[in-house]
């Protein structure tokens, strides 16, 4: 069997054939310095998704008798709130009567507000025997802090897999996802339609 071997394939193996002493001499002529403890690329994942958040309640507003939204911001001391995209949701976890009660809430505040102003909105309405629900719209006041996720969920806008216009089913708090979708679409940082049916 004949095999033909253009000239730029004759390079390609001489190439090929020196790889390990080019390695060798690289490695050679590195700098005998440490690395660095931390790589720029872990540090920004961290920033991106961290495993929990530190976030303060800056100001309740009392939307009707049985719903109110909290506007959190990040506590003293620690980073910039994580980015989000619209329909993004956040898990709070708050020390309870020796437990921790963990509840998951639509983010309703568009995301330009994280980056921008540095804070998160929640709406919590009362739910029949809730139990954080009920602590927060009956016990929490401005001050007190809370934890939670880094912003999550697949409840969010793609343009690979959702059509330009989006039509939106939504009944009480159920609308805190799609009113984040309104602010983003207002302040530019989401393009499609949006139609809500309440």
């Amino acid at each position: 069997m004949k095999v033909k071997i253009s000239p730029i394939g004759v390079f390609d193996m001489l190439k090929f054939k020196n790889l390990r002493e080019v390695r060798q001499n690289a490695i050679a002529q590195a700098p005998a310095s440490p690395l660095p403890k931390t790589d720029s690329i872990n540090t920004l994942a961290q920033q991106l998704h961290p495993a929990q958040q530190q976030l303060v309640i800056q100001k309740i507003i009392e939307e009707n008798h049985d719903t109110k939204s909290f506007v959190l911001a990040g506590a003293p001391d620690t980073p910039p709130l994580a980015p989000f995209q619209a329909g993004s949701c956040i898990t709070i976890s708050i020390p309870l009567e020796n437990s921790i009660a963990c509840r998951v809430y639509s983010l309703s505040s568009s995301p330009a507000q994280a980056l921008q102003q540095g804070i998160y909105q929640i709406t919590v309405k009362r739910a029949p025997n809730g139990f954080l629900s009920t602590h927060l719209l009956d016990c929490a006041k401005p001050g007190d802090l809370l934890t939670a996720s880094a912003p999550h969920g697949s409840f969010v806008y793609s343009p690979v897999r959702d059509a330009g216009h989006v039509i939106a089913l939504a009944g009480g708090t159920g609308i805190t996802p799609f009113y984040s979708m309104a602010q983003a679409i207002a302040d530019g940082t989401e393009k499609f339609h949006l139609t809500i049916l309440y």
